[in-house]
């Protein structure tokens, strides 16, 4: 989705000929770009909070105990799929308490370690989880890198790109 735009913006914004001094003026390609793309995601973002409207997950709510918020999500939920639902809260209270695992704030040092206890609980899922963060951070450097430094390395090893107008430069 941001591709199309910077391709419009950049290219459209910056220098026409080579050797062209940038200037505020002829370089607001990317400014642009920034704020097309906060706009869109300002736009999403009030969307997501005022149109589209997300339940709690009955897991989530057994977990933190919320028994009658839980038989009432039920409850609309076979109604609105028109299914028979015979869970009462009675039935609930009736299988005991639950215990939640979790801290008592959710931004605890104790949450935390209850999560990351979880990906190094054997020496194999350790390992595991050590080499996908190393993976992906990897990833996160390198692809990158590649393509700002792309031109300058195939430069240093005698590529000619001839006179590149901005207009191929930033289509891709």
């Amino acid at each position: 989705m941001i591709a199309p735009l910077k391709w419009n913006y950049v290219a459209s914004e910056y220098p026409k000929e080579i050797g062209e001094p940038y200037t505020h003026y002829n370089n607001n390609g990317w400014r642009y770009l920034l704020y097309t793309s906060g706009a869109i995601v300002f736009v999403m973002s009030i969307l997501r909070i005022t149109v589209i409207r997300l339940q709690e997950t009955p897991k989530h709510l057994l977990g933190e105990g919320k028994d009658t918020e839980l038989v009432e999500n039920f409850q609309a939920m076979a109604t609105r799929y028109n299914r028979p639902c015979s869970i009462s809260l009675e039935m609930l209270t009736a299988c005991g308490e639950i215990s939640s695992a979790h801290g008592k704030s959710r931004f605890s040092i104790s949450e935390l370690t209850i999560h990351l206890r979880g990906l190094f609980a054997t020496k194999k899922i350790g390992l595991s989880t050590l080499l996908i963060w190393l993976s992906w951070t990897l990833i996160g450097l390198a692809y990158p890198l590649f393509y700002v430094f792309l031109s300058s390395y195939l430069a240093t090893r005698g590529a000619e790109f001839g006179n590149i107008s901005t207009y191929d430069t930033w289509r891709k």
